[in-house]
């Protein structure tokens, strides 16, 4: 790889649980003109919800945005994907970018993708980890991470935490939650920088100032974790050549689908079922979100909900594509596709509270 002797790159991390608000910090940050120069690392294009007017042209990988940055899709493992962008850039290629932001999925264990980066000898000549920052949401915080471990790892490996939707909760609701989820944070990572949530609206970018990472200052479970993974890697490393550690690893009882449907529904109908849908299987709906092709209007409703929290949805004034379906993402947790398909189409089929749609 060409190396560029004059800058080391810092990469970030950025995790949260599913909904904690990680597309917004980052949909926030990348139309900034201060951090234009900025390279996106995700799963898929649609997970930071890139929108249409702000991409200017795309080869099979990266896509740059009119604002300068550019975002690239993970092709096989975490290290090959920052080794290939970084050659790129040296061979200009692409644009020049000062810094690499990898957002993981909600369900991700974020210590694979933190001991790739810290461990791989391909990278450490070009890139320096700059830190890790970690979003942890208000509403559902303390449940998150009492049930998932994922959560609990997200939050200890950190540098930085926001807390995140402060700004949807009452006074009272603010006193009750946030306090406990501030207490929570400070006891479990007591080094690492606590900010609100309104503490980036105006400059999202300080949520990815932390000086470069050091693990020896987290909470001793991170050098545990670490050990572990090098362990893990070495282990398969004497089997085989061509092992990748999957950065988004989850149990078996998380479910990821989604579901289309031609058909229009009533905006009433569609947020009623969504309605019942919540109150009988919350919790285990981690996440939904998607595009809703609502009978006599002229746009489609954006919508997304993590667990019992679904905020209103937002109208579109137009179609973005050609493609006028109705589509919807879930990630449920013991709750097979079929079930969540069945009910969904029964609701959109029935279209009016006469028909009798199921109830769960």
């Amino acid at each position: 790889m060409p190396k560029d002797p004059s800058y080391r790159i810092p990469v970030f991390v950025l995790t949260g649980f599913l909904g904690a608000g990680k597309t917004t910090l980052l949909n926030r940050m990348l139309q900034d003109p201060a951090y234009a120069r900025t390279a996106v690392i995700v799963n898929e294009f649609g997970e930071i919800g890139i929108d249409h007017d702000l991409v200017r042209s795309s080869s099979d990988q990266v896509v740059e945005m009119t604002t300068g940055c550019l975002c690239c899709t993970i092709s096989g493992d975490i290290s090959k994907t920052v080794y290939e962008l970084i050659l790129l850039r040296n061979q200009k290629r692409i644009p020049l970018f000062e810094r690499i932001i990898i957002e993981t999925t909600g369900l991700a264990d974020p210590v694979p993708v933190l001991f790739t980066l810290l461990a791989d000898p391909r990278l450490e000549p070009n890139i320096t980890v700059g830190g890790v920052t970690t979003l942890v949401d208000a509403i559902n915080g303390p449940s998150t991470i009492r049930q998932y471990p994922e959560a609990f790892k997200q939050i200890l490996v950190a540098d930085t935490i926001v807390v995140s939707k402060t700004d949807m909760l009452s006074e009272t609701q603010y006193q009750a939650n946030a306090s406990e989820v501030y207490e929570a944070l400070q006891g479990k990572n007591p080094g690492a920088l606590l900010l609100d949530i309104a503490d980036v609206h105006e400059d999202a970018g300080i949520a990815f100032s932390a000086a470069p990472y050091r693990a020896e200052s987290r909470p001793e479970d991170v050098m545990r974790w670490l050990a572990e993974e090098k362990a893990d890697k070495s282990h398969h490393d004497d089997h085989t050549h061509d092992h990748a550690h999957d950065i988004n690893r989850h149990g078996d009882d998380i479910h990821a689908f989604s579901i289309e449907m031609d058909k229009p529904i009533s905006r009433t109908v569609f947020l009623f079922a969504i309605s019942i849908l919540m109150a009988n299987a919350g919790e285990d709906l981690l996440r939904v979100k998607g595009i809703v092709n609502v009978a006599d209007s002229k746009g489609p409703m954006i919508v997304h909900g993590v667990q019992h929290v679904f905020p209103r949805p937002t109208k579109l004034q137009e179609w973005p594509s050609e493609d006028h379906r109705t589509r919807l993402m879930f990630i449920t947790r013991n709750i097979p596709q079929q079930t969540i398909d069945s009910f969904m189409r029964a609701w959109g089929d029935s279209n009016e509270f006469g028909a009798g749609g199921p109830i769960l």
